[in-house]
């Protein structure tokens, strides 16, 4: 099940800096003459896990707009591992004149990425505040829009050798990588949650 709510606890007040890390699936085996091996990649994109840990949350199940009410209340909401949802990253949401393609003068369809390095990561969810802009060949556009999943779409195939930049803000798509959510209580209504992981999820 996919949701559209965006996960937006406080991050700045209670959680210690997150340990986050790319993954890959990759197959090895090695080759008949035992000489070396054969690799094979099963993604293109990384698969994000991000884990935070919460020092302290006030709060109770009744208590109205408590950080221990906002996070069980948006667990329960996605059923814990079952609904993915939008998940801001407070250090990574934007990007400014982002390598996207080269025109080949045919395709005017684009998966939207982003650029870490020399490496390519997948954006799905682009953000709209502000929303994407283009330019082809440092040449801003208007003539495009935005699709399901981050596919831009062009009124016109950008010419062969044409270089297509983006800028803008966007979201990871992830779920909750428990089925459960262990909170200790330490004081009257204040909660620690030692683990808090997430997962990015491609569609």
């Amino acid at each position: 099940m996919h949701s559209g709510l965006v996960f937006t606890p406080p991050w700045e007040l209670n959680f210690d800096y997150p340990s986050k890390k790319p993954t890959y699936r990759t197959i090895i085996q090695p080759t008949t003459s035992g000489r070396g091996e054969i690799r094979a990649s099963l993604q293109p994109y990384p698969i994000w896990e991000i884990e935070y840990s919460l020092n302290y949350a006030r709060g109770s199940e009744q208590m109205p707009n408590s950080v221990y009410q906002y996070m069980v209340g948006f667990y329960m909401a996605m059923g814990g591992q079952f609904s993915d949802f939008l998940y801001l990253d407070p250090n990574d949401n934007a990007v400014t004149d982002n390598f996207l393609a080269v025109g080949d003068g045919v395709t005017n369809s684009f998966q939207l990425t982003r650029s870490i390095g020399p490496g390519t990561d997948i954006v799905q969810n682009p953000g709209f505040l502000p929303s994407p802009t283009f330019e082809i060949n440092q040449d801003p556009t208007t003539d495009f829009t935005m699709g399901l999943l981050g596919i831009v779409t062009f009124g016109t195939a950008p010419a062969s050798g044409q270089v297509i930049t983006w800028s803008g803000s966007y979201y990871y798509r992830v779920r909750f990588d428990d089925d459960g959510l262990e909170f200790d209580q330490f004081m009257d209504q204040m909660w620690e949650l030692k683990s808090l992981r997430l997962k990015s999820v491609i569609l």
